[in-house]
């Protein structure tokens, strides 16, 4: 970010998000949270993608956040960084994320 804050990303699978309430439910719980920078989830990917400042807020509560909004999900292990990613990366990067998921229940 501009302001020299050091910020993580997660990025969470949801399962059985199928409307816009439920993504805008997720959106707006997310919001709320002190120390999120930006939020997008999408129904059709099934994907929440949260940045925010790992020193005010953590996965965890952003896991808890979500699962208050009636949500499974899943969570990577590690943080992917897909920015610069071509080609042969790109691959190799989805192979592990796949291999690195785990359901968070």
């Amino acid at each position: 970010m501009g302001y020299g804050v050091d910020t993580e990303r997660a990025e969470l699978e949801v399962v059985g998000i199928v409307c816009a309430p439920c993504v805008m439910a997720i959106e707006t719980a997310l919001k709320e949270i002190p120390g999120v920078i930006d939020e997008s989830v999408n129904a059709v990917t099934a994907k929440a993608v949260i940045d925010y400042d790992p020193s005010i807020v953590t996965v965890d509560k952003l896991i808890q956040t979500i699962r208050n909004t009636g949500v499974m999900l899943r969570k990577s292990r590690k943080p992917r960084k897909p920015h610069g990613l071509t080609g042969k990366g790109v691959v190799a990067s989805i192979k592990l994320s796949k291999r690195m998921m785990t359901t968070i229940r």
